[in-house]
Protein backbone atom coordinates (compact mmCIF):
# COMPACT_ATOMS: atom_id res chain seq x y z
CA UNK A 1 0.00 0.00 0.00
CA UNK A 2 1.26 3.40 -0.85
CA UNK A 3 3.20 5.16 1.92
CA UNK A 4 0.86 8.14 1.93
CA UNK A 5 -1.88 5.99 3.39
CA UNK A 6 0.32 4.41 6.03
CA UNK A 7 -0.63 7.22 8.40
CA UNK A 8 -4.22 5.96 8.48
CA UNK A 9 -5.70 2.83 10.00
CA UNK A 10 -7.41 0.43 7.60
CA UNK A 11 -10.99 1.33 8.49
CA UNK A 12 -10.61 5.11 8.07
CA UNK A 13 -9.15 4.37 4.64
CA UNK A 14 -12.17 2.25 3.76
CA UNK A 15 -14.38 5.11 4.80
CA UNK A 16 -12.63 7.44 2.38
CA UNK A 17 -10.62 9.59 4.76
CA UNK A 18 -8.46 12.10 2.91
CA UNK A 19 -4.75 11.42 2.53
CA UNK A 20 -4.08 14.69 4.26
CA UNK A 21 -5.43 16.25 7.41
CA UNK A 22 -5.90 19.92 8.20
CA UNK A 23 -5.08 21.00 11.76
CA UNK A 24 -8.20 21.74 13.76
CA UNK A 25 -9.03 23.19 17.13
CA UNK A 26 -11.50 21.35 19.31
CA UNK A 27 -15.03 22.67 19.54
CA UNK A 28 -14.66 24.74 22.68
CA UNK A 29 -15.50 28.26 23.85
CA UNK A 30 -18.56 30.11 22.60
CA UNK A 31 -18.49 33.20 20.43
CA UNK A 32 -21.03 35.72 19.25
CA UNK A 33 -23.13 34.72 16.24
CA UNK A 34 -24.74 37.01 13.67
CA UNK A 35 -28.48 37.40 13.46
CA UNK A 36 -30.40 35.61 10.69
CA UNK A 37 -33.84 36.17 9.32
CA UNK A 38 -36.27 33.27 9.60
CA UNK A 39 -36.81 32.66 5.91
CA UNK A 40 -38.54 29.37 5.04
CA UNK A 41 -36.17 27.01 3.25
CA UNK A 42 -36.40 23.36 2.35
CA UNK A 43 -33.17 22.23 4.03
CA UNK A 44 -32.26 18.58 4.56
CA UNK A 45 -29.16 16.89 5.92
CA UNK A 46 -28.14 16.29 2.31
CA UNK A 47 -27.55 20.05 2.03
CA UNK A 48 -25.68 20.18 5.34
CA UNK A 49 -23.48 17.23 4.40
CA UNK A 50 -22.66 18.90 1.08
CA UNK A 51 -21.32 21.88 3.04
CA UNK A 52 -19.27 19.59 5.28
CA UNK A 53 -17.77 17.80 2.29
CA UNK A 54 -17.01 20.99 0.37
CA UNK A 55 -15.03 22.40 3.29
CA UNK A 56 -13.32 19.08 4.17
CA UNK A 57 -14.99 18.90 7.61
CA UNK A 58 -15.49 15.16 7.21
CA UNK A 59 -11.77 14.66 6.56
CA UNK A 60 -11.06 15.37 10.22
CA UNK A 61 -14.44 14.45 11.70
CA UNK A 62 -14.91 11.06 10.07
CA UNK A 63 -15.78 7.67 11.57
CA UNK A 64 -12.46 6.96 13.21
CA UNK A 65 -11.01 6.71 16.72
CA UNK A 66 -8.74 9.56 15.61
CA UNK A 67 -11.59 11.90 14.67
CA UNK A 68 -10.80 15.45 15.74
CA UNK A 69 -12.39 16.26 19.12
CA UNK A 70 -13.97 12.80 19.01
CA UNK A 71 -16.67 14.29 16.80
CA UNK A 72 -18.09 12.46 13.78
CA UNK A 73 -19.93 14.67 11.27
CA UNK A 74 -20.76 11.93 8.76
CA UNK A 75 -24.37 11.29 9.83
CA UNK A 76 -27.00 13.07 11.96
CA UNK A 77 -27.03 10.19 14.45
CA UNK A 78 -23.29 10.56 15.06
CA UNK A 79 -23.47 14.34 15.18
CA UNK A 80 -26.10 14.08 17.90
CA UNK A 81 -23.73 11.93 19.99
CA UNK A 82 -21.39 14.92 20.13
CA UNK A 83 -17.68 14.71 20.85
CA UNK A 84 -15.27 14.85 23.73
CA UNK A 85 -16.61 18.29 24.68
CA UNK A 86 -20.20 17.09 24.81
CA UNK A 87 -23.21 17.85 22.64
CA UNK A 88 -22.68 20.11 19.62
CA UNK A 89 -26.28 20.40 18.42
CA UNK A 90 -29.38 21.40 20.37
CA UNK A 91 -32.31 20.58 18.03
CA UNK A 92 -34.43 23.66 17.37
CA UNK A 93 -31.86 26.00 18.94
CA UNK A 94 -29.01 26.92 16.59
CA UNK A 95 -27.81 29.79 18.78
CA UNK A 96 -27.26 27.31 21.61
CA UNK A 97 -25.56 24.75 19.37
CA UNK A 98 -21.78 24.57 19.52
CA UNK A 99 -21.62 23.46 15.88
CA UNK A 100 -23.36 26.63 14.72
CA UNK A 101 -21.28 28.80 17.03
CA UNK A 102 -18.11 27.40 15.51
CA UNK A 103 -19.05 28.03 11.87
CA UNK A 104 -19.99 31.62 12.72
CA UNK A 105 -17.06 32.39 15.05
CA UNK A 106 -14.54 35.04 14.07
CA UNK A 107 -11.73 34.10 16.46
CA UNK A 108 -9.37 31.11 16.68
CA UNK A 109 -12.26 28.81 17.60
CA UNK A 110 -13.90 29.11 14.20
CA UNK A 111 -14.49 26.11 11.97
CA UNK A 112 -13.19 25.26 9.46
CA UNK A 113 -9.76 26.38 10.71
CA UNK A 114 -7.42 28.58 8.73
CA UNK A 115 -8.52 31.16 6.19
CA UNK A 116 -11.46 29.16 4.81
CA UNK A 117 -14.90 30.48 5.71
CA UNK A 118 -18.37 29.23 4.95
CA UNK A 119 -20.50 31.47 2.76
CA UNK A 120 -23.53 33.19 4.28
CA UNK A 121 -25.77 30.73 2.42
CA UNK A 122 -23.85 27.75 3.80
CA UNK A 123 -24.04 29.09 7.34
CA UNK A 124 -27.77 29.63 6.89
CA UNK A 125 -28.13 26.05 5.67
CA UNK A 126 -26.67 24.73 8.92
CA UNK A 127 -28.68 27.18 11.00
CA UNK A 128 -31.94 26.24 9.30
CA UNK A 129 -31.32 22.50 9.63
CA UNK A 130 -30.74 22.86 13.38
CA UNK A 131 -33.69 25.26 13.74
CA UNK A 132 -35.95 22.73 12.05
CA UNK A 133 -34.99 20.09 14.58
CA UNK A 134 -31.82 18.61 13.05
CA UNK A 135 -33.86 15.78 11.58
CA UNK A 136 -31.91 13.03 9.79
CA UNK A 137 -34.55 12.35 7.12
CA UNK A 138 -34.31 9.35 4.83
CA UNK A 139 -30.91 10.46 3.53
CA UNK A 140 -29.44 10.75 7.02
CA UNK A 141 -30.86 7.38 8.05
CA UNK A 142 -29.49 5.71 4.93
CA UNK A 143 -26.08 7.28 5.47
CA UNK A 144 -26.02 5.78 8.95
CA UNK A 145 -26.96 2.39 7.51
CA UNK A 146 -24.14 2.77 4.99
CA UNK A 147 -21.47 3.42 7.62
CA UNK A 148 -22.78 0.63 9.84
CA UNK A 149 -22.49 -1.73 6.86
CA UNK A 150 -18.92 -0.58 6.20
CA UNK A 151 -17.90 -1.07 9.80
CA UNK A 152 -19.31 -4.59 9.66
CA UNK A 153 -17.60 -5.32 6.34
CA UNK A 154 -20.99 -5.90 4.71
CA UNK A 155 -19.92 -4.58 1.31
CA UNK A 156 -23.00 -5.80 -0.52
CA UNK A 157 -25.29 -3.93 1.88
CA UNK A 158 -23.15 -0.80 1.61
CA UNK A 159 -23.39 -0.95 -2.19
CA UNK A 160 -27.17 -1.39 -2.00
CA UNK A 161 -27.54 1.62 0.29
CA UNK A 162 -25.29 3.68 -2.02
CA UNK A 163 -27.57 2.79 -4.92
CA UNK A 164 -30.68 3.74 -2.93
CA UNK A 165 -29.18 7.13 -2.09
CA UNK A 166 -28.64 7.74 -5.80
CA UNK A 167 -32.39 7.46 -6.35
CA UNK A 168 -33.12 10.34 -3.96
CA UNK A 169 -33.65 13.91 -5.12
CA UNK A 170 -32.71 17.17 -3.42
CA UNK A 171 -32.42 20.66 -4.84
CA UNK A 172 -28.82 21.76 -5.45
CA UNK A 173 -27.28 18.42 -4.41
CA UNK A 174 -26.01 15.93 -7.00
CA UNK A 175 -27.21 12.59 -5.67
CA UNK A 176 -25.65 10.77 -8.63
CA UNK A 177 -22.25 12.02 -7.46
CA UNK A 178 -23.01 11.28 -3.81
CA UNK A 179 -24.09 7.74 -4.62
CA UNK A 180 -21.04 7.21 -6.81
CA UNK A 181 -18.61 8.47 -4.15
CA UNK A 182 -20.17 6.24 -1.50
CA UNK A 183 -20.07 3.19 -3.75
CA UNK A 184 -16.31 3.36 -4.38
CA UNK A 185 -15.33 1.49 -1.22
CA UNK A 186 -17.85 -1.37 -1.46
CA UNK A 187 -17.17 -1.81 -5.19
CA UNK A 188 -13.44 -2.00 -4.47
CA UNK A 189 -13.98 -4.53 -1.71
CA UNK A 190 -16.30 -6.59 -3.92
CA UNK A 191 -13.80 -6.51 -6.81
CA UNK A 192 -16.35 -4.82 -9.07
CA UNK A 193 -13.96 -3.08 -11.46
CA UNK A 194 -16.63 -1.98 -13.96
CA UNK A 195 -18.83 -0.55 -11.22
CA UNK A 196 -15.90 1.18 -9.55
CA UNK A 197 -14.78 2.84 -12.77
CA UNK A 198 -18.30 3.98 -13.59
CA UNK A 199 -18.60 5.54 -10.14
CA UNK A 200 -15.14 7.12 -10.33
CA UNK A 201 -15.92 8.69 -13.70
CA UNK A 202 -19.09 10.28 -12.26
CA UNK A 203 -17.24 11.63 -9.24
CA UNK A 204 -14.45 13.17 -11.31
CA UNK A 205 -16.89 14.62 -13.85
CA UNK A 206 -19.11 16.25 -11.22
CA UNK A 207 -16.17 17.95 -9.42
CA UNK A 208 -18.06 18.07 -6.13
CA UNK A 209 -16.34 15.54 -3.90
CA UNK A 210 -13.58 15.98 -1.34
CA UNK A 211 -9.89 15.98 -2.21
CA UNK A 212 -9.22 12.79 -0.28
CA UNK A 213 -11.69 10.80 -2.35
CA UNK A 214 -10.24 12.22 -5.56
CA UNK A 215 -6.74 11.33 -4.42
CA UNK A 216 -7.88 7.81 -3.55
CA UNK A 217 -9.41 7.39 -7.02
CA UNK A 218 -6.20 8.52 -8.70
CA UNK A 219 -3.96 6.31 -6.59
CA UNK A 220 -6.20 3.25 -7.03
CA UNK A 221 -5.54 3.60 -10.75
CA UNK A 222 -1.91 4.77 -10.68
CA UNK A 223 -0.67 2.32 -8.05
CA UNK A 224 1.76 0.01 -9.91
CA UNK A 225 0.58 -2.79 -7.62
CA UNK A 226 -3.07 -1.77 -7.85
CA UNK A 227 -6.08 -4.06 -7.90
CA UNK A 228 -7.53 -3.20 -11.32
CA UNK A 229 -6.46 -4.58 -14.67
CA UNK A 230 -7.69 -1.47 -16.45
CA UNK A 231 -5.34 1.49 -16.07
CA UNK A 232 -7.07 4.71 -17.13
CA UNK A 233 -4.20 7.19 -16.83
CA UNK A 234 -6.30 10.10 -18.10
CA UNK A 235 -8.90 9.59 -15.35
CA UNK A 236 -6.16 9.28 -12.74
CA UNK A 237 -4.60 12.55 -13.88
CA UNK A 238 -7.95 14.36 -13.87
CA UNK A 239 -8.75 13.15 -10.36
CA UNK A 240 -5.29 13.95 -9.03
CA UNK A 241 -5.26 17.42 -10.59
CA UNK A 242 -8.60 18.25 -8.94
CA UNK A 243 -7.21 17.09 -5.58
CA UNK A 244 -4.00 19.09 -6.08
CA UNK A 245 -5.98 22.22 -6.95
CA UNK A 246 -8.32 21.68 -4.00
CA UNK A 247 -5.40 21.52 -1.58
CA UNK A 248 -3.66 24.49 -3.23
CA UNK A 249 -0.66 22.29 -4.07
CA UNK A 250 0.16 22.03 -0.35
CA UNK A 251 -0.05 18.24 0.03
CA UNK A 252 3.08 16.35 -0.96
CA UNK A 253 1.17 13.05 -0.74
CA UNK A 254 -1.40 14.22 -3.28
CA UNK A 255 1.25 15.72 -5.56
CA UNK A 256 3.00 12.37 -5.41
CA UNK A 257 -0.19 10.68 -6.61
CA UNK A 258 -0.27 13.10 -9.53
CA UNK A 259 3.37 12.27 -10.32
CA UNK A 260 2.58 8.55 -10.41
CA UNK A 261 -0.42 9.29 -12.62
CA UNK A 262 1.84 11.09 -15.10
CA UNK A 263 4.23 8.14 -14.95
CA UNK A 264 1.36 5.80 -15.80
CA UNK A 265 0.57 8.02 -18.78
CA UNK A 266 4.20 7.77 -19.90
CA UNK A 267 5.00 11.44 -19.23
CA UNK A 268 8.02 11.02 -16.97
CA UNK A 269 9.15 14.60 -17.51
CA UNK A 270 5.98 15.83 -15.76
CA UNK A 271 6.28 13.03 -13.22
CA UNK A 272 9.77 14.20 -12.25
CA UNK A 273 8.73 17.84 -12.10
CA UNK A 274 5.69 17.05 -9.94
CA UNK A 275 7.59 14.72 -7.61
CA UNK A 276 10.22 17.38 -7.00
CA UNK A 277 7.44 19.79 -6.07
CA UNK A 278 5.96 17.16 -3.74
CA UNK A 279 9.29 16.89 -1.95
CA UNK A 280 9.13 20.59 -1.00
CA UNK A 281 5.83 20.22 0.91
CA UNK A 282 5.63 20.14 4.70
CA UNK A 283 4.52 16.49 4.80
CA UNK A 284 7.62 15.37 2.84
CA UNK A 285 9.77 14.09 5.68
CA UNK A 286 11.06 10.86 7.17
CA UNK A 287 9.85 7.70 5.46
CA UNK A 288 7.51 9.75 3.28
CA UNK A 289 10.40 11.74 1.85
CA UNK A 290 12.42 8.55 1.35
CA UNK A 291 9.55 7.02 -0.63
CA UNK A 292 9.35 10.18 -2.74
CA UNK A 293 13.06 9.98 -3.46
CA UNK A 294 12.62 6.36 -4.57
CA UNK A 295 9.70 7.40 -6.78
CA UNK A 296 11.85 10.12 -8.35
CA UNK A 297 14.43 7.50 -9.29
CA UNK A 298 11.69 5.35 -10.80
CA UNK A 299 10.65 8.29 -12.97
CA UNK A 300 14.25 8.83 -14.09
CA UNK A 301 14.86 11.99 -12.09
Amino acid sequence: MKYQFAIMASMPLLLGVAAFQSPTDTLTHASATPAFEDTPRNVSFAHVEAVFRKHHCINCHTVSPRASAGLHLVTPARIMKGGKDGAVVVPGKPDESLLFKRVTATDRTKMPPGSTRLTQEEVETIRQWIADGAEPGKFGDDLENYYVALLKGDWKKAAEVSDAIGKMSFDDVSMDERSAALSLTPFAQLGNEAGWYKAAEIVVREKKTDDGTLNRIAWTIADPNGMWKRKDADLAIKAALQAVEGTRRSSGAILDTLAWSYHLKGDDAMAVKTEKEAMTCSDAKGDVLKAMEDALKTFGG
